[in-house]
């Protein structure tokens, strides 16, 4: 099944060529990948490639990178517009815990490429503890918090299906308490992410783990809430 292409919306194996007809007229492009696995980044880059739009027109927002990383990526993209190679060094993405730079700079040069604008999507790490203490609004603003009610976003069988992926990513290791824990967390990412890229624009690309670009309870949920006629596609 290398590079075959499966639809859910037709049922069956699509082309190459079909698939950037589905970009045509997309609002949000979501590229789900396994963070590790260099292949996913070599087809994000391709996928980009393929979506259409002037410079300055679409912003393309990272799970990897976080609000306190802002500041230090305007300044070098100031510096240094049309070269990412310097991207990973500028924002400290070796301490950062994310897989090897060289993996995502092929991503960034291609958005670079393209004259647009990446973005952090992700608040800083240290939030996620604030969560737990303070609920969702140590992320989110009253507006945010207004629309997208992620307290009640998820059904109960979906955060039951949520912990059980938990349970099972982390290969039964987890003492239960932390599950549902981890699942508010997650739910906040999603929420945050989604508002994140929306308030940078109409159009946008997000690079996202595939569990975040799940449709039925990640960030398409919420952006959802945003923008209820969005055509948003996902690719993971």
């Amino acid at each position: 099944l290398l590079d075959k292409i499966w639809s859910s919306g037709a049922a069956g194996f699509v082309s190459r060529q079909q698939l950037g007809r589905a970009f045509e007229h997309t609002d949000y492009l979501l590229l789900g990948e396994v963070h590790d696995n260099a292949r996913h980044h070599e087809l994000q880059a391709q996928l980009i490639a393929d979506f259409a739009g002037p410079p300055q027109s679409v912003a393309v927002g990272f799970e990897q990178l976080d609000s306190g990383q802002a500041s230090a990526l305007q300044q070098y993209l100031g510096e240094h517009p049309a070269d990412a190679s310097g991207i990973g060094a500028a924002v400290d993405w070796s301490g950062s815990g994310w897989p090897d730079w060289l993996l995502y700079e092929p991503v960034f040069q291609q958005v670079l490429d393209k004259g647009w604008q990446p973005i952090p999507l992700m608040f800083a790490g240290q939030q996620s503890r604030r969560i737990l203490e303070q609920g969702y609004g140590a992320v989110l603003d009253e507006n945010a918090l207004a629309l997208l009610q992620p307290d009640s976003a998820l059904s109960d069988s979906q955060k039951s299906e949520a912990e059980t992926l938990m349970r099972s990513s982390h290969c039964g290791k987890l003492p239960e308490e932390y599950l549902a824990k981890m699942v508010t967390i997650q739910t906040a990412k999603d929420a945050s992410m989604a508002w994140t890229q929306s308030e940078s624009g109409p159009r946008g690309i997000l690079i996202v783990g595939d569990g975040h670009a799940r449709k039925d309870r990640g960030i398409p949920l919420f952006l959802r809430k945003i923008r209820p006629q969005a055509d948003i596609v996902v690719v993971s």
